[in-house]
């Protein structure tokens, strides 16, 4: 729950100034690189007199760039724990809200559709792996983030006028990673308000009385969130996060069980509902199982990078089985009256009372390590601006971040609502436009050229397009039919 992280080549970072330090570092390399390659195919058109003649840097011997032993990884993940970050970092805040989702798009279309996404999701991640791939043999680095690998497909694509737009391209990858963080903040400040809420409610039975909306506990936990975020140090933030990620997976998982005992007959849960709430399940459901902004950290730290297909299988099945299993059952269970998070759905006894505290707390803890990730997207950018007094600054725009994300929270307080607006109008860019567009760079590119070695043949090619066209299409179509049954 706390590993979608759109950082660039995920390291172990003690500390926020290191964390910096070492990404300026890297960037001027990447940078150095694609400067060098592009000067090196300069030189080699210029010999040959003819354009797009040279697909391997440095030189002209096709020699086969071996990434993995350029990389220094102190600890790199074996399969076993790769496929453990990557259900981890998959089984994000919209698992507490599937069962809502089960309720606006119907029981069997619901669960029909998780399954197809969940495939769709884990062919765009191998996708995505095979481009990057490529790129290291192409401008010869041993590892790039998502952002990096969409600037160097288009630096190095097949058009020489396309190839200006590979800083808007990394700035737009940018900023859409940074929207889908920040809003997975305000779900999470929205589950601790709403969790909070019922807490007291459930303690002092006078606060139902004070009827106090969600917008007065998300006013009130404003300035807590504020100071935890203050932490700059990831080493401080990840173990307590991942101890409440698994906290709160149990709960939800045993909350889900829990819908058995009021479990209703099943010809009762409509199969299909309509468009307007279709679409409204699609946009939770992607932004519940998509994995794609956690491959390519992923994949940088892996002890075996190309085995990466048989941790993304393994891994995206347990995610969509569990993620199914808690919306078919949830809906099941609890029927019309599904509210996110699904954790609200608990008994209140004394002692489910003090476990809705305790989740707060373990809430705020993943509030704190998202806001983390998200941050460090943009002091990436205005961290450059200031060289005195850093910590000062960073903890001044921190404050603002949070800030903002709480008027978002304010402006909307509709969980599921936000879940479905990311998965739809976000993540359908961020999990299938963009990587469609990265593999067709790549791959074309490799097309094109004939010292590439086996570069893709016409059938393949083929197949390819039809596939982006495919992929594409399918996220435009999600994109608009959600801003239209939003207006409407």
């Amino acid at each position: 729950m706390s590993g979608k992280e759109p950082h660039r080549s995920g390291d172990d970072t003690p500390s926020s100034s290191q964390t910096s330090d070492e990404m300026s570092v890297k960037s001027l390399d990447f940078e150095n690189e694609l400067r060098q390659y592009h000067e090196q195919e300069a030189r080699e058109s210029a010999r040959r007199d003819s354009p797009s003649s040279i697909s391997l840097y440095p030189g002209t011997r096709p020699v086969v760039y071996d990434y993995t032993r350029e990389r220094q990884n102190p600890h790199p993940a074996n399969l076993v724990e790769s496929t453990a970050h990557l259900v981890k970092g998959c089984m994000g805040a919209g698992m507490l809200g599937m069962h809502e989702a089960f309720m606006h798009g119907g029981i069997w279309t619901s669960f029909g559709c998780t399954i197809i996404i969940g495939i769709l999701v884990t062919c765009i991640m191998l996708m995505l792996v095979s481009s990057v791939h490529t790129m290291y043999a192409r401008i010869r680095v041993s590892r790039l983030s998502y952002p990096d690998l969409a600037e160097a497909a288009a630096a190095t694509g097949p058009s020489k006028g396309l190839r200006k737009f590979g800083k808007t391209f990394r700035y737009t990858v940018d900023v859409c990673l940074f929207i889908e963080m920040c809003g997975t903040c305000c779900i999470f400040e929205l589950i601790i308000a709403r969790t909070l809420k019922q807490g007291l409610e459930g303690a002092i039975p006078e606060m139902k009385n004070q009827n106090f909306g969600i917008r007065i506990y998300i006013l009130i936990i404003t300035i807590p969130l504020i100071l935890l975020c203050m932490v700059r140090s990831l080493k401080y933030l990840a173990p307590v996060a991942l101890g409440a990620s698994l906290f709160v997976t149990f709960i939800a998982c045993a909350t889900t069980i829990y819908s058995i005992t009021s479990i209703a007959e099943l010809n009762k849960r409509p199969a299909w509902k309509d468009y307007h709430g279709f679409f409204r399940f699609l946009g939770t459901c992607i932004y519940s199982v998509q994995g794609v902004t956690i491959t390519l950290p992923l994949e940088n730290n892996m002890r075996s990078p190309h085995h990466f297909a048989t941790v993304s299988q393994f891994g995206m099945s347990l995610v969509v089985l569990m993620v199914a299993a808690i919306g078919l059952l949830g809906y099941w269970g609890y029927g019309e009256q599904c509210e996110t998070p699904i954790t609200i759905h608990l008994p209140l006894f004394i002692s489910t009372v003090v476990l809705q505290f305790i989740l707060a707390i373990m809430m705020s803890a993943i509030f704190a390590l998202h806001c983390w990730l998200s941050f460090r997207i943009i002091w990436y950018y205005i961290g450059k601006r200031h060289r005195r007094k850093r910590e000062i600054w960073e903890r001044f725009y921190k404050a603002i971040n949070v800030i903002l994300i709480s008027c978002v929270s304010l402006a909307c307080p509709d969980i599921n609502l936000m879940m479905s607006f990311l998965g739809a109008v976000i993540c359908s860019w961020v999990c299938f436009i963009f990587p469609a567009i990265i593999d067709s760079l790549v791959s074309w590119r490799d097309y094109r050229s004939v010292s590439f070695p086996s570069p893709p043949t016409n059938r393949q090619m083929t197949w390819s397009c039809f596939r982006n066209i495919f992929i594409m299409v399918f996220g435009g179509v999600v994109c608009i039919g959600a801003i239209v049954s939003c207006i409407l």
